[in-house]
Parts: structure tokens; sequence; C-alpha cells
């Protein structure tokens, strides 16, 4: 993967991790399906890093849109937030 378009997909992730991190929306407490979305995020940030650019963008909506509902919920968002770093 060409260095520019490392660094594109590498941003993307920090951008949503900061997004993750930054949004303050729920109660404390775990969503019933917890394990379940993150494990779909966890295949889909594996799916995003073989990321190349011009295929399909699949797997970038699907982090996002999972991270965004992370987002909503403390716990969940800080689950969110570890695999988006562990993932860099």
């Amino acid at each position: 993967m060409p260095k520019t378009e490392r660094n594109t997909l590498y941003f993307i992730i920090a951008a949503l991790c900061c997004f993750c991190t930054g949004l303050v929306l729920a109660a404390e407490t775990a969503p019933p399906n917890l394990v379940a979305a993150m494990e779909q995020l966890d295949e889909a940030l594996k799916a995003v890093q073989t990321f190349e650019h011009g295929k399909d963008a699949g797997p970038l909506l699907r982090a996002e849109q999972l991270v965004v509902e992370a987002a909503r919920n403390e716990v969940s968002r800080k689950a969110a937030e570890e695999r988006l770093l562990r993932s860099l």
C-alpha cells in the first residue's frame, strides 16, 4: 500500500477514535449487545487494515457506523476506543 494511502487510512482511524472519545451521549451501563458489536468492530477494523484506495469502502463505512453507535454509551465508547487504538 503506498504511503499516502496508508496515511489516509491512519487519519481516518484517528479521526474515528477522536470522534468516539469526544462524544458523551448516554448512560454508563453497557448495552446488551456490546460483545457482538465489538466483535463486528474488530472484524471491520481487520478489513480496514487491508483497504486499498478505489476498492470497496464497505469496511470503512461499517467501522464508522459501529463507532458512531458505540459513542452513544460510555462503556461501549471505551471499548470501541480501545479497539481503534489497537488497530493503529
